[in-house]
């Protein structure tokens, strides 16, 4: 690799990093950066264009797209490296055209910047090589996002090409496809296209071609996609979502999550059992061992049991069992007293299958577990083998907002960024994805989980929340008591 190259790139997170790589790669003394920046007056002119080809209300829903974006998605902070030899308004206009003309290159690099036109791409001395977010030439233009959208999971990746006068349709240097990960957005996606898409490039501009499989493109069929707007984007959210769930299952995530916080030395112990809210676990615990402390229970199963607190907080002689995904969080308790007649046992498990004989329970614990399952059903159906006739079950979970609490809950703090991203978060019922860095726990009705308890022969006598005054508005959580009766 000889002489200087021109990089015309924009100014997002995309383009800086890819502009950061061609520079840890290439060096910096090697590349001329000119940076197409975003302007009132260019997104009017966008806007005019956009209104006459696809009218007003494409318009109108790409606007709110940028705007909630703006408000409800996680900023990732990407650092830029360098200073940009020259910011520029127009990627197509007069000044790029003059340097283009009269500067000594090698190649031309674009990434993330406006399309070139043909008088920009006639006065180009070299090829122009483009990174395109998309499997070419099956998605081109917008790429990746419409790949998600119609849940063609195998055919979302990152091109590098050479640019023509169409669009995304030159010759195809390198693709390479992209696993979609647990922890995967639409956005995070298009940063990783431009990760690697920036890598191929610099493998290609130094050894003349990137080792590649053509066996990447699942079909030739070539298909120009615009730029989402509102209903594009979130369709294909959602389909990432449901992807997500089907191949990493929320009880797996909240496994490891669980396992990797007991061995974090900087949080409390409710902190490594994801009770981050110590006033709504102290409303709760209150209320269960009021109910536990008024009857004897010979056998407590408390399935989902983390520290197993409540084997040392229970005041009646009993046999307790402990039962728990997680050995770590188990072993985070140290009072393991058999004391005062108390028989205490702690086991590893599923909360779908219990390692626990049939009619065996008094009474069934369930505090914070059914936020973190894949199937209320298998659960309860468990539970139905395990607990006596006439037994009870003891429900405490995460409660799911109506949209005029979200609102209510999202008005006095719109200035707060977490908070309106989580709010946003639960609207949309994201559970298991991150949210400000947690996992976002699952929430239920009042009638999802009756619908549940009622299939399996259970029936609800009394239903607690702490809401205002004590009553369902506004409440986080909710305990449901339900008897077990044949």
């Amino acid at each position: 690799m000889r002489g200087k190259f021109i990089v015309l790139t924009g100014c997002g997170d995309c383009a800086v990093i890819a502009c950061n790589e061609y520079i840890k790669r290439l060096g910096r003394k090697n590349l001329m950066i000119i940076e197409e920046i975003i302007t009132a007056k260019r997104v009017c002119k966008y806007l005019k264009g956009r209104l006459k080809k696809k009218g007003l209300m494409w318009c109108i829903s790409s606007i709110l797209l940028k705007c909630i974006n703006f408000l409800f998605n996680e900023k990732k902070e990407i650092i830029k490296s360098y200073k940009s030899d020259y910011v520029v308004e127009d990627i197509n206009g007069a000044e790029v055209i003059d340097l283009l003309e009269n500067t000594i290159y090698t190649g031309i690099l674009t990434n993330a910047c406006s399309l070139l036109n043909k008088k920009v791409l006639s006065v180009c001395k070299t090829e122009v090589v483009n990174i395109h977010n998309g499997i070419n030439p099956r998605y081109r233009g917008a790429g990746n996002v419409y790949a998600i959208k119609e849940s063609a999971f195998e055919n979302i990746g990152v091109t590098v090409h050479c640019v023509d006068e169409s669009i995304d349709n030159g010759k195809i240097i390198a693709i390479e496809r992209i696993a979609v990960r647990p922890d995967s957005t639409i956005e995070s996606i298009n940063r990783e296209s431009f990760y690697k898409g920036s890598i191929m490039v610099c493998h290609y501009l130094q050894e003349g071609k990137v080792e590649w499989s053509n066996n990447v493109q699942a079909t030739r069929k070539s298909k120009f996609y615009s730029y989402p707007v509102l209903k594009d984007y979130y369709s294909a959210k959602r389909a990432l979502y449901k992807y997500k769930i089907r191949k990493y299952p929320l009880s797996e995530r909240w496994i490891s999550s669980f396992i990797e916080r007991a061995g974090k030395y900087n949080k409390s112990v409710l902190e490594k059992q994801h009770w981050s809210d110590v006033k709504t676990v102290k409303w709760h615990d209150e209320q269960i061992l009021s109910f536990l402390n008024k009857n004897r229970f010979e056998t407590v199963v408390d399935v989902g049991c983390g520290d197993g607190r409540y084997a040392d907080m229970i005041e009646n002689n009993l046999e307790y069992i402990g039962l728990d995904f997680s050995e770590p969080t188990m072993s985070l308790h140290k009072i393991r007293s058999n004391s005062n007649g108390k028989k205490i046992k702690f086991l590893k498990a599923q909360a779908d299958d219990l390692p626990i004989e049939n009619d065996v329970a008094d009474v069934i614990l369930a505090i914070g577990l059914f936020q973190h399952v894949d199937d209320l059903g298998n659960c309860v159906k468990e539970y139905s083998r395990c607990i006596k006739n006439n037994g009870v079950v003891v429900i405490n979970t995460l409660r799911m907002f109506p949209f005029l609490e979200l609102l209510a809950l999202l008005l006095p703090s719109i200035f707060n960024s977490d908070i309106r991203r989580l709010i946003h978060s639960l609207f949309l019922r994201e559970y298991g994805e991150l949210v400000n860095g947690d996992l976002l726990a699952t929430r239920f009705s009042y009638m999802d989980i009756c619908c549940v308890l009622r299939s399996y022969g259970f029936v609800v006598e009394k239903v607690q929340y702490n809401g205002l005054l004590g009553g369902e508005t506004l409440a986080r959580e909710m305990i449901i008591y339900a008897r077990y009766s044949i």
